[in-house]
């Protein structure tokens, strides 16, 4: 839902309107769009021009979600500067006994604009090649809880991760394309008054500071 209203793939029930291009948008139409936007979207949520994910915001939704990933135990992230460091307690192998894995990954680059959804990360501190499956898990829900914010939506992390073509890990190296979720594409989809949310929602800049995840959208609709 999206400011309690809205289905994913959905438009508002209430208040129904036409679907429109950004192309076709009429400066009056724009105008009523950001301010739905100010009270149900992303902008109600800015501090500043910043959208800032707490360390323990982080840690509360991983933990609510951690046991749909096989072999992880108990989850803790740290948040330093550029860098999230990762306390697991997982089970390397199926059957043995739980043990505590620290490893830490850092964002080498993004795109998230209107065509293309891609993030890569890097392991910099890697205790064992097979923990990597399980950070790369943990990192996508990292990235759904963003987009979560962004929509001003719940999303289902079952669903999310009942399809993993969008998860790449090779080595050390972890990659997401977002747009190859199906569920997430439906969510990418998604209109708010019949106007496209994610026609407008860009991320510009991503910064890991000590204790917080700040995200930057593109507030150039508001210009």
């Amino acid at each position: 839902m999206i400011g309690g209203n809205l289905t994913i793939g959905d438009e508002l029930s209430a208040d129904r309107k036409k679907d429109v291009k950004k192309a076709e948008l009429s400066p009056e139409r724009l105008k009523e769009y950001v301010k739905i936007l100010q009270s149900k979207g992303f902008l109600s949520k800015l501090k500043g021009n910043r959208l800032v994910f707490t360390q323990a915001e982080v840690n509360d939704y991983l933990r609510n979600n951690f046991k749909l990933i096989q072999r992880l135990e108990d989850v803790n992230v740290e948040l330093v500067k550029g860098q999230i460091n990762f306390n697991l307690r997982v089970k390397l192998l199926a059957e043995q006994t739980p043990c505590d894995v620290f490893t830490a990954a850092e964002l080498r680059q993004f795109i998230f604009d209107l065509n293309q959804r891609k993030f890569d990360f890097e392991i910099v501190e890697p205790q064992d090649v097979i923990s990597n499956e399980v950070v790369a898990y943990l990192l996508a829900g990292i990235l759904v809880q963003i987009l979560q914010t962004v929509m001003d939506s719940k999303f289902e992390m079952d669903r999310v991760l009942g399809n993993r073509e969008f998860i790449d890990v090779l080595c050390n190296r972890i990659s997401f394309n977002l747009n190859k979720s199906p569920y997430l594409a439906t969510a990418f989809a998604s209109k708010i008054d019949g106007i496209a949310i994610f026609d407008f929602v860009r991320i510009l800049k991503i910064e890991i500071l000590p204790g917080e995840l700040v995200v930057y959208p593109d507030l150039s609709i508001l210009a």
